[in-house]
């Protein structure tokens, strides 16, 4: 039985979090497995007491505390440093995993013949009460096709061969898009990729919003990877970081920004002199033609999706 390297990377989870998804990690079906907690924040007290404790506990742990505040991705590099396992996998520190999550992956990636495979999941609120579901595609050709209108591999349900994560480095630092960037680069190096279609997650919803300056340059971030070489050269970390201090990406910012103002704003607005003039904005905003592309892209998903699970 080969051995699994789970990447668990925790900041501020609240301790209630933190142990139903160590816990869902711990009691898998698949036991051969090797615990990575990476503690990004050494000075808060209670949650290095009960990581300490699961450690001392159980010797399938590994807990490495950062001298600092490094950040998810130095966080999860420095859990690949110290990965054993021939099969490297991740988890979040607020979800919970099913009980035969990684038996269940592993066997379809070995059957399947796939380097690195993700699944479906169930979205839970913060009380852990069932609220929705995540399906995703599970080709290899169907997820490179979607990926470049949105991710199709979600980060938390990542299942992969070492060689994935060795051939890459590990991850970029790419603000807010390493998991989309690392999909990008495993795709140009020739991976194959797919999604288990079962749920293997309850992916967990919390009410901590994201502020809207960090959304656009997210999506200003993706937009750069996807526009400047996606899967035939993706661009280096210094070409984006050109591009994000550059006066396009002001002028980008602001375009995309005021779409997105603008959008919202007539959500709410009734049907007057106003929102006639906000229309006529809108359709003259670039990001207006890019928007409609990725709606249509993703309901073409849904409905394939949907006829995925029925053959299924």
């Amino acid at each position: 039985m080969e051995i699994i390297s789970v990447l668990l990377c925790t900041y501020n989870e609240p301790l209630k979090y933190l142990k139903l998804s160590i816990e869902s990690i711990l009691s898998q079906t698949y036991t051969n497995i090797q615990l990575i907690i990476v503690n990004d924040n050494p000075k808060r007290a209670d949650m290095a007491d009960l990581l300490a404790a699961y450690a001392r506990e159980d010797s399938r742990i590994k807990y490495i505390v950062n001298p600092s505040n490094i950040g998810l991705v130095s966080s999860l590099n420095a859990g690949l440093k110290n990965a054993i396992g021939k099969y490297i996998a991740r988890m979040d520190a607020d979800d919970i995993a099913t009980k035969d999550r990684l038996e269940k992956q592993l066997e379809f990636l070995q059957v399947k013949s796939y380097d690195m495979v993700g699944c479906n999941a169930i979205k839970i609120d913060e009380n852990g009460k069932e609220i929705g579901y995540l399906n995703v595609p599970t080709a290899h050709e169907k997820i490179k096709e979607y990926q470049l209108y949105g991710g199709c591999v979600l980060h938390p349900t990542w299942l992969g061969k070492r060689e994935v994560f060795e051939k890459l480095n590990g991850y970029r630092l790419v603000y807010a898009c390493e998991d989309f960037d690392f999909i990008l680069r495993a795709i140009q190096n020739g991976f194959k990729i797919g999604n288990m279609p079962a749920y293997g997650l309850y992916y967990r919803i919390r009410t901590e919003s994201v502020s809207s300056k960090a959304n656009i340059r997210q999506k200003l971030t993706m937009y750069y990877l996807i526009d400047n070489g996606a899967y035939q050269n993706v661009p280096s970390v210094e070409m984006l970081e050109k591009y994000l201090n550059s006066v396009k990406y002001k002028d980008d910012f602001a375009t995309l920004e005021m779409y997105e103002f603008i959008k919202a704003n007539m959500k709410t607005k009734k049907f007057n002199l106003v929102r006639i003039y906000d229309l006529f904005r809108i359709i003259r905003n670039k990001y207006f033609y890019r928007n409609l592309i990725e709606h249509l892209k993703m309901k073409e998903r849904e409905k394939y999706i949907t006829t995925q699970n029925n053959l299924n």
